[in-house]
């Protein structure tokens, strides 16, 4: 992947349960804020967790724009985990009650994703972090309207970095193995 001067980055997080995507925003409001041209939140409450983010960008100056996603996942048998602590440590009692309205925030990631997309064609590097739910909702809307003519397949997203991770233990030939 080679970074060009005009190229753009948009995070996709579920930002909130422990620190990781945190420390990922923050990177790139150090290393690239004029860059970052947007954050989504997906996963368990996507608006608390948008709410999060928006404080941590805040709070290092910054004016990025952040929207709320997808909380549930389109398909999975899995219930979701950690939820009803995030923000502690980072949101007060009072901003973790306030309407998104109030911090500035929209809603429809997926939308949005699909507008910053269509609006810097082949610009955008995409970093998901999050369940890949309100991805998978932008992908959808993309096909519409590369089938229905509204856009060309130059309009497209430049790169995606995916970083993910699932952990179980099973028995394989009678060995415990973790995933």
């Amino acid at each position: 992947m080679k970074l060009e001067k005009n190229t753009k980055f948009l995070l996709d997080t579920d930002i909130g349960s422990d620190v990781d995507d945190a420390f990922a925003l923050l990177a790139l409001l150090k290393l690239v804020p004029e860059r970052l041209i947007g954050v989504t939140t997906a996963y368990g409450c996507a608006e608390l967790r948008a709410k999060i983010a928006k404080k941590l960008i805040e709070t290092t100056g910054h004016n990025i724009p952040v929207v709320a996603g997808e909380s549930s996942p389109l398909s999975s048998p899995q219930p979701i985990h950690l939820t009803g602590r995030e923000g502690f440590g980072v949101l007060t009692e009072e901003e973790r009650e306030k309407p998104l309205e109030d911090f500035g925030i929209e809603t429809n990631a997926p939308e949005f994703i699909v507008k910053q997309v269509t609006s810097n064609p082949g610009e955008v590097i995409l970093i998901s972090i999050a369940p890949l739910t309100n991805i998978a909702r932008a992908i959808d809307d993309l096909d519409v309207l590369l089938n229905e003519g509204l856009m060309t397949a130059n309009q497209k997203i430049s790169d995606q970095l995916l970083l993910g991770n699932s952990y179980s233990e099973e028995l394989i030939d009678g060995v415990k193995k973790s995933f």
